[in-house]
């Protein structure tokens, strides 16, 4: 007897082949399913594994940490220098700032933070930079402002130089190391956290039995209707424009004033009007606070950045 195969030969052209293969099996199906399962699951596995291995860090206690160069944010075009901030790839590379505050010398802050691990660097100790509130990284050439030994618990103390044209007051302070020759700043930056330390009026802030509080209009000071209304509380507006340069009013000479060695000329008359606005308010036991307005002006165009 002739023996025939399972699968019936179908003309060319004449479509699908009928075939009564496992492959299209309904157990065949869910084998393959269960396959593509395990491969996903063995991936996750792997995924799991990798990144447990790089959390729990990559060398051992107390040995320097190289900072991977990738973690690394280049400074601002013209700088040439290197900064690193929260980029950091591994957050045990990063020295921790627990505090940063003024003395009670009023002369001098100290910077106080801890390393898990102590960064690669070249000499072993740790410097604090002082950078402008706008800068983003170590300016070439730049120069620290205090050192000390590299070490897992660590503090650092400079003076602040108050009025002084290299006050640091208002700086953001960073402690960095020093790698091939290069300052590679290691924390993030971080303020003096209490000026009021260092403070000349320190006068308690008045305490007032109500919050009820109107934006003023100047033409009302000379009236009762403040008193009459209750006000405790009073804004004014202050536009810069109207503050700066100088006058030609001999009753109201211009005012120079100096910051931080640099003269700013204000306008005698105008702070006098302020000057009598605010001490009315305060007689009449109205606490006031004052917003500074940076307003667009003519005569003062850089008081507006260009890009804004």
């Amino acid at each position: 007897m002739k023996r025939t195969s399972k699968t019936e030969e179908v003309p060319e052209g004449s479509g699908e082949a009928r075939s009564d293969s496992k492959a299209g099996h309904p157990l065949s199906r869910r084998k393959n399913v269960l396959r593509g399962a395990a491969f996903i699951v063995c991936v996750l596995f792997l995924l799991a594994a990798v990144l447990f291995w790089r959390l729990s860090g990559q060398g051992r206690e107390g040995e320097p940490v190289s900072v991977p160069q990738e973690a690394v944010m280049a400074g601002t075009a013209g700088e040439g220098a290197y900064f690193l901030l929260s980029a950091m790839e591994d957050a045990q590379e990063q020295i921790q700032v627990e505090s940063c505050m003024a003395l009670s010398d009023g002369e001098n802050f100290s910077l106080s933070g801890t390393a898990q691990r102590i960064p690669a660097n070249d000499d072993g100790r740790f410097y604090l930079f002082a950078l402008e509130v706008y800068e983003e990284s170590i300016p070439e050439g730049e120069e620290p402002i205090a050192q000390t030994e590299a070490a897992r618990n660590f503090t650092l103390t400079a003076a602040i130089n108050e009025y002084q044209a290299d006050s640091h007051l208002y700086d953001k302070f960073v402690v960095a190391v020093k790698q091939n020759g290069r300052y590679l700043a290691v924390s993030t930056p971080h303020y003096i956290t209490n000026p009021e330390a260092i403070a000349d009026y320190t006068a308690a802030f008045p305490d007032v039995d109500s919050i009820k509080g109107l934006l003023v209009d100047s033409q009302k000071l000379g009236t009762t209707e403040l008193d009459e209304l209750g006000v405790k509380h009073a804004v004014y507006n202050v536009p810069l424009s109207r503050l700066l340069g100088p006058t030609t009013d001999k009753n109201y000479p211009t005012i120079t004033y100096t910051y931080n060695g640099k003269d700013y000329k204000l306008n005698g008359r105008v702070v006098s009007e302020y000057d009598y606005a605010f001490s009315t308010l305060t007689e009449k036991g109205i606490v006031t606070t004052a917003i500074l307005l940076n307003d667009k002006s003519e005569d003062y165009p850089q008081m507006i950045h260009p890009l804004s």
